[in-house]
């Protein structure tokens, strides 16, 4: 029997990618520590949504909580924060260490989900609705693209798979992204064909390796044809 591996790289739009709110993405840095906890301080009239990484929302404390992480495999997190004003405190907790920072609000002057840092750092116009311009033409809306952190004016900068394999000794589909979507939320998914495609979300393990996220789904292939995709995170909170 021949098994025949095909994956679709990336999706071809992603409007509405960030529904409500402006993005954020916290490094984290190197520690010795094998698990790390981070809170991140909500600002009072803000509503936070779409954590990366098993983020949790604490409303009695107004915090997002999000841990343990391992830090050989999470360099990010990520979230959306709709609303409030003032600054964020986030505190990292390796077992041996705290360290504490505070970020300010990012704005939205003209309120399209599009931070005015973003607008301004590639000449988009901070005053206009312009998040559901594609200027460079991919696909993806302004508004996508602040969520995804990718160059707007750059086709090439896109959220894609750059390459994939299949490890047999191990039984695993095998792609690389990279590195800096993996503070982003993102669904793996397989179907065993792509006429009235019946895709099913599957594990995948994530290991950040140099400018590289390396996820790695195992299990083998259940069919002898089998596509695989991977796309944001779409999921709303309650």
């Amino acid at each position: 029997m021949t098994l025949k591996l095909i994956l679709i790289a990336a999706l071809a739009s992603c409007s509405s990618v960030a529904a409500s709110g402006i993005p954020y993405r916290i490094e984290l840095s190197p520690t010795g520590s094998k698990s790390v906890f981070v809170t991140v301080s909500i600002p009072q009239g803000a509503t936070a949504r779409r954590l990366s990484h098993n983020g949790r929302v604490d409303p009695a404390l107004a915090l997002m909580k999000w841990g343990p992480l391992d830090p050989t495999r999470v360099h990010a997190i990520s979230f959306l924060l709709e609303g409030g004003s003032g600054n964020l405190t986030v505190t990292s907790s390796p077992v041996e260490n705290a360290a504490v920072t505070t970020i300010p609000v990012r704005e939205d002057t003209d309120n399209d989900g599009v931070p005015d840092d973003f607008e301004q750092q590639h000449q988009l116009h901070i005053g206009n609705d312009d998040s559901a311009e594609d200027p460079d033409g991919d696909g993806f809306t302004n508004r996508d693209e602040a969520f995804l952190g990718t160059d707007p004016n750059r086709a090439d900068d896109v959220l894609k798979v750059s390459s994939s394999e299949y490890s047999i000794a191990d039984e695993a589909f095998i792609f690389h992204l990279p590195a800096k979507f993996a503070s982003i939320p993102l669904i793996v998914e397989t179907s065993p064909t792509l006429d009235n495609a019946l895709w099913r979300s599957v594990d995948a393990e994530m290991e950040i390796i140099g400018d590289e996220a390396i996820f790695e789904v195992k299990g083998g292939l259940a069919n002898t044809r089998q596509f695989f995709r991977v796309r944001p995170d779409l999921t709303e909170e309650e």
